[in-house]
């Protein structure tokens, strides 16, 4: 065992995706809230069911998640389908 090798890199698996968001019965021009967004993967879903008028509000703590949720609004803002806001949980704690 080499205890020299660098370690696996971080890789999100998404659970209970489609129960989850079938769950919430998208609606195309609905309003929707991730406050858990990880690494996307349930607002990705979500995203994709939005129309023009459909609203996704995400929330996450983790600095690597929020990069991930710049990345993604940045991409959706170019598909102008839906739109997203992201909230940082660190700036309410101050």
């Amino acid at each position: 065992m080499n205890l020299a090798a660098k370690p696996e890199p971080f890789q999100h698996i998404t659970v209970l995706l489609n129960e989850a968001v079938d769950a919430l019965n998208i609606q195309e021009n609905g309003s929707y809230v991730d406050g858990t967004f990880g690494r996307g993967g349930h607002s990705r879903l979500i995203l994709s069911k939005l129309g023009k008028e459909g609203r996704l509000v995400v929330f996450d703590k983790d600095p690597q998640a929020i990069v991930v949720a710049r990345d993604l609004a940045a991409t959706r803002c170019a598909c102008k389908r839906g739109t997203q806001w992201l909230f940082p949980f660190s700036g309410c704690l101050r």
